[in-house]
């Protein structure tokens, strides 16, 4: 995500996509493992020159 493409204050989302999931969890006592994807938000409250 580069700053130039940031036209205003608000959220953005960046998501990565792997054939196949390459994360994965496991909650507890469990050896039940879960894929999943990641998300990343990104929010931006203000935009100001440097």
């Amino acid at each position: 995500m580069h700053g130039d493409s940031v036209r205003e204050a608000g959220t953005a989302y960046v998501r990565g996509e792997f054939d196949p999931l390459i994360f994965e969890y496991a909650r507890g006592d469990t050896d039940e493992w879960q894929s999943f994807s990641q998300e990343i938000a990104v929010t931006i409250a203000t935009k100001r020159p440097l």
